[in-house]
């Protein structure tokens, strides 16, 4: 390969990395925008009912893992964050297809978001809660989790989409 392959390559792979950064800088800008409105708007622990027990904003302070369960007591929530950011930004800097570098980046801005949180307050701010019923509803969450559930999702499926075309 020569010099001029090898610097082109160099400039594909950062502005791929570059474009995965920027989405993850969006994200958590809108994440943390969201949780500050939680936090000035809303009484922690008083539910604000949007759509009745279907969809309300309850501001609450989670200290543990996915939602809410207590996943590990041998190392800190905040290393496995750092851990996962990490081999993350490697994914982003190896990836080819730019479709990948977005879902890529929506987890990685979830991630910082979440982890910004527990650096400062040793816990993540979740607000949004959804349910069936009064008494039945999935575990209160934020914005950020949702962009690492979406970027999740799709990095699945059309990683099958893909297996299939072969």
């Amino acid at each position: 390969m020569s010099d001029r392959d090898r610097e082109k390559n160099l400039r594909v792979i950062i502005k791929r990395t570059l474009f995965s950064f920027s989405v993850a800088f969006l994200v958590f800008l809108i994440d943390h925008v969201t949780k500050i409105l939680a936090l000035t708007h809303l009484e922690y622990g008083v539910p604000l009912e949007v759509l009745g027990p279907y969809f309300r904003f309850t501001l609450v302070f989670n200290p543990y893992g996915i939602w809410g369960l207590p996943i590990t007591k041998i190392l800190p929530y905040e290393i496995i964050a750092i851990l996962a950011i990490f081999i993350l930004i490697l994914f982003i800097v190896k990836e080819e297809k730019l479709l990948y570098n977005f879902f890529y980046g929506l987890i990685l801005g979830g991630a910082l978001g979440n982890l910004y949180d527990r650096l400062r307050m040793k816990a993540v701010i979740d607000f949004i809660e959804i349910g069936i019923s009064e008494n039945l509803h999935w575990p209160i969450f934020n914005l950020a989790d949702t962009f690492i559930t979406i970027g999740i999702i799709g990095t699945i499926f059309f990683t099958f989409i893909k297996k299939d075309k072969k």
